[in-house]
C-alpha cells in the first residue's frame, strides 16, 4: 500500500513539473536569471555637440545627482551652472564623449540601451569620416548626454564604429 502512495506521489510530481516546464519553459527561466531577450530602455537626449574640448579622451560618465550634473555641464561649451533640471529620484544621466579629434566629421551617439544578463548595456555608435573625405579643419570633441530611468544595474557599453562615406 505504501508503495502505491509513493508511485502516485511520483506521478503527481512528474505532472506538476511537466506542466511547469510547459507553461514556464526554458525561455522564462533564462529571462528570470538575467539571460534571454534584452529589454529596451527608453531615453531622451539632453544635449549633444562637438565642442567638449576639455574632455580629450574617449570616456563615459554616469551622473546620479545635481552636483555631478553641474560639474559635467562645465565640461561642455555651455555656461557652468546652467544644467537642466533632472529628477534624480527617478532618473540618471549618461554622458558619452569621443575625445579630441583634429578635424570635423566625427560624432558619437547612444543608439539604444538594453537591460540584459544582469546589466544595463549602453550601445554607442561612433561615426568617423571616410578616408579622403573633406572635413572642416577644426579641433572637435563629440559628445552626447542622455537621461534614462534610474537603475541599480551595473553599466556596460558596446561601441560600434561606423565609417561615413563622403
Amino acid at each position: 500500500m505504501k508503495d502505491s502512495y509513493v508511485v502516485l506521489g511520483m506521478i503527481i510530481a512528474a505532472i506538476v513539473i511537466g506542466a511547469g516546464l510547459f507553461f514556464f519553459g526554458p525561455e522564462s527561466f533564462r529571462t528570470a536569471a538575467g539571460f534571454g531577450t534584452p529589454k529596451d530602455v527608453s531615453f531622451r537626449i539632453l544635449k549633444d555637440g562637438t565642442d567638449a574640448l576639455t574632455v580629450d579622451q574617449r570616456v563615459n560618465y554616469r551622473i546620479e545627482n545635481p552636483q555631478k550634473l553641474s560639474e559635467l555641464w562645465g565640461y561642455l561649451d555651455v555656461t557652468p551652472g546652467s544644467a537642466p533640471g533632472v529628477d534624480f529620484s527617478k532618473n540618471e544621466v549618461l554622458a558619452v564623449f569621443d575625445g579630441t579629434h583634429t578635424s570635423g566629421g566625427y560624432r558619437i551617439e547612444v543608439s539604444h540601451i538594453t537591460e540584459e544578463a544582469g546589466s544595463r548595456m549602453v550601445h554607442i555608435t561612433r561615426i568617423v569620416p571616410g578616408e579622403g573625405c573633406v572635413t572642416n579643419n577644426a579641433i572637435t570633441s563629440p559628445y552626447q548626454v542622455v537621461v534614462v530611468k534610474k537603475s541599480p544595474l551595473p553599466l556596460a557599453h558596446m561601441d560600434e564604429v561606423i565609417t561615413e562615406g563622403c
